[in-house]
């Protein structure tokens, strides 16, 4: 990551006429301020690094301020506070709202992403959230899902700022637009896939034809011990035509998309036919409820791909100023919380330099 430098132009007015009148009106008191979610217990804190690199580039007189965080990754409850800083208001305060929507964002991301994996009772999910929003926040939400327990990612972007040391696969199938470049055939498409990447885990996917389990069983006869998973990507507007027949026993929307019997008899026309090797894929507007459910009917499943839902922002931070001078002075029903956990930021360059390295490196 480069040095995170800051355009003044995404600062709220307020903030800056409020640096303004501090410096003008020479007013240099000491202040401290607190920065808290006020949303829940159990969210997974993500952001801080980014907020100390974010200080550390663009808070005027940076070494004098005095900060206490909590690590990323810390479990933290509504109103506690994740970060205090302590010195001449108008020295960082423009940052403030900067501030709030790193923490809100990462914060957001790393909950999903461990919500995700605790409804799939641990089981592997990708981050396929490279379509759903700007490309250059990738970056940061990889990051963020990393956090949150994620390990399977999609583009190389969403692992620049992972710890290198950890165990990270960067995977990719087949879209459904290189099956219509073969005209629907998806064998084809799987042997045009092997000769180009011979090397690689061949995965099938097999909803192109909306005929999961024929297209699943075809591929693996044709592709045998080669075929490593298969996914299903359903569209929840449509019915697969092996469930057709179950239109007078089930409602349509018990029906529609990835659902757990459609799974089932996947599993089941593989296992008859010794494709029992074959892991299940699935995708397709997945969130933490449908998770659930799927996982409630013990559906086959060995992998998750989750997009969209990941952006859930729902994380709300806010600051407050608590101390003047070391004096308790702050708004109604707001005070000075003391959390025995903060840190103390002693070694100011070492944000800095650590993600400058990293980006170096990538």
């Amino acid at each position: 990551m480069n040095k995170f430098k800051f355009d003044i132009s995404y600062v709220a007015k307020y903030l800056l006429k409020t640096k303004k009148i501090l410096n003008s009106q020479n007013r240099n008191n000491i202040i401290k301020v607190q920065f808290f979610q006020t949303t829940r217990n159990n969210i997974v804190l993500c952001g801080i690094n980014h907020v100390l690199n974010l200080l550390a580039n663009n808070a005027i007189k940076y070494h004098e301020l005095k900060i206490l965080f909590l690590k990323d990754g810390s479990f933290i409850n509504k109103n506690e506070p994740v970060l205090t800083i302590e010195g001449k208001l108008q020295n960082f305060i423009f940052l403030e709202g900067a501030i709030d929507g790193i923490l809100a964002r990462e914060s957001s991301i790393a909950t999903n992403a461990y919500l995700f994996k605790k409804a799939a009772h641990n089981k592997e999910i990708i981050y396929m959230n490279d379509r759903s929003d700007y490309f250059f926040t990738q970056d940061y939400d990889g990051y963020s899902a990393n956090q949150g327990g994620i390990s399977y990612f999609v583009t190389k972007a969403q692992t620049n700022l992972i710890n290198e040391n950890k165990n990270i696969k960067i995977i990719g199938t087949i879209p459904h637009a290189l099956i219509q470049n073969y005209f629907g055939d998806l064998n084809a498409t799987l042997k045009g896939y092997q000769k180009t990447f011979p090397n690689q885990k061949l995965v099938a996917l097999v909803d192109y034809n909306n005929d999961v389990v024929n297209d699943s069983l075809l591929a693996a006869k044709a592709f045998k011990n080669l075929l490593w998973a298969i996914r299903i990507d359903t569209s929840p507007n449509v019915i697969d035509k092996s469930l057709l027949k179950y239109l007078n026993k089930y409602p349509q929307s018990k029906l529609k998309g990835v659902n757990s019997l459609l799974v089932k008899k996947v599993r089941k026309i593989l296992d008859e036919n010794n494709f029992k090797h074959v892991k299940i894929i699935v995708s397709s507007n997945l969130n933490e409820a449908k998770i659930k459910e799927l996982e409630a009917f013990n559906s086959p499943i060995d992998y998750y791909g989750v997009g969209k839902a990941f952006n859930n922002i729902f994380c709300n931070f806010t600051c407050d100023a608590v101390l003047n001078n070391n004096i308790k002075e702050s708004k109604y029903n707001r005070s000075l919380i003391v959390n025995k956990n903060l840190l103390n930021l002693t070694k100011k360059n070492e944000f800095i330099s650590r993600e400058s390295k990293k980006k170096k490196s990538s």
